[in-house]
């Protein structure tokens, strides 16, 4: 009884969201054919890779104006912002 409690309120964790972290350190996209690579910090990603300091977090798609990252099922677009 005491795990099945347990189990469902694991369930009801907080709700599914981009770490801050991740968002303010996109700062970059290379768009080439055949493979587009966006920056994240010290890395840098390609469409279906994870970022390393976190693994739930995927990159979906990377555009010239724009990283799309995917949580659990959820996706998340960081628009990137010319200065």
């Amino acid at each position: 009884m005491m795990m099945a409690l347990a189990s469902s309120g694991a369930q009801t964790e907080a709700p599914v969201e981009l770490p801050n972290w991740v968002s303010e350190n996109t700062t970059g996209v290379l768009v080439s054919p055949g493979k587009n690579i966006c920056l994240v910090g010290d890395a840098m990603l390609s469409v279906g890779e994870t970022l390393p300091n976190y693994p739930d977090v995927k990159v979906a798609e990377i555009d010239k104006d724009k990283v799309v990252y995917e949580i659990r099922n959820k996706t998340f677009e960081v628009q990137l912002t010319s200065h």
